[in-house]
């Protein structure tokens, strides 16, 4: 019987031995994450200038119907106010990410997760009537969110660049706008392996020549977003903002640790459920035992 416990003492400490090793080999081996990468959908453009009523500038976009999805508004203005009042798509309004500008001149983000899919109308509304005003409008796939915007300002040269902190598989998406008097400034153009996903191309009032432009870049931390434009524009105006985008759906990738984990987990269930067992008697009570062993011992035949 001493023996018979000792025995199952035993097979109970290797079954804990072998629960505790899985624990400590399941902190070791954590999932290896993998992020789906951003994809570009679609984007538009509009622009408004002097003398028209640019307090209002409204445009269509069409949005896919891949999951994870994004809306990012750039706005680009000449005028006294700092901001857009709000910004929709179709009924839906969307979140404010930041400004950049100095004096008259101002770009601004706006942004809107998981838009509906299909065709409705983007409306930028202002306070009051901007001297030159263009819009851009771009929708990417796979997006969980945005980080903090950062920006620049430029008063003179033919570059302006801003450097934001960003992840490996961002897409950092920026908007510039540019202003000169009397010069044509094109061609204005990102750096590579910047993407260029709008360019109002020059608006001019005549007197002052704008543009709006926007493009994005995947990257890893930190990312610099530079454009450049005409050596004859080098007097030009210029403000810049670039916020990245958060690449969605964190995907687990298992190394072959988890094999041996899944094993072991096995192997301690094993040992647990068919081997730290008390053997069951033959007889449930000494009274069937000595019953049956008077049973066996009865003498066959008649006594006389």
């Amino acid at each position: 019987m001493l023996a018979l416990i000792m025995v199952q003492k035993r097979r109970v400490l290797l079954a804990f031995l072998i629960v505790d090793l899985t624990l400590l080999m399941l902190v070791q081996f954590q999932a290896v994450h993998a992020s789906t990468p951003i994809a570009f959908d679609s984007s538009y453009t509009s622009n408004c200038f002097s003398p028209s009523n640019c307090s209002t500038l409204t445009w269509s976009h069409t949005v896919g119907s891949g999951s994870n999805r994004i809306l990012i508004v750039a706005l680009s203005h000449l005028g006294d106010d700092l901001t857009a009042t709000s910004v929709t798509f179709g009924a839906t309004a969307l979140s404010f990410l930041g400004v950049q500008g100095f004096f008259n001149l101002h770009v601004e983000l706006w942004s809107l997760l998981n838009p509906p899919s299909g065709t409705s109308r983007i409306t930028a509304n202002f306070g009051i009537n901007e001297d030159e005003l263009v819009g851009g409008s771009v929708s990417y796939f796979n997006v969980a969110g945005t980080r903090a915007p950062i920006g620049a300002n430029g008063t003179s040269g033919m570059t302006l660049s801003v450097t934001v902190a960003s992840n490996p598989n961002d897409l950092v998406v920026d908007s510039l706008c540019l202003c000169v008097g009397g010069v044509d400034p094109q061609p204005v153009s990102p750096s590579a392996p910047q993407t260029e996903w709008f360019d109002s191309g020059t608006i001019s009032d005549g007197y002052w020549d704008f543009v709006g432009a926007g493009s994005d870049k995947p990257t890893s931390s930190p990312a610099t977003m530079t454009w450049g434009w005409s050596p004859s524009a080098s007097s030009a105006s210029s403000a810049l903002i670039a916020v990245p985008l958060i690449p969605a759906t964190i995907i687990p990738e298992y190394p072959i640790g988890l094999h041996l984990l899944t094993a072991l987990m096995i192997v301690a269930y094993g040992v647990i459920k068919h081997r730290i067992r008390t053997p069951k008697p033959r007889y449930p009570n000494l009274r069937m035992y000595f019953l049956v062993r008077s049973l066996e011992f009865e003498p066959s035949g008649c006594q006389l």
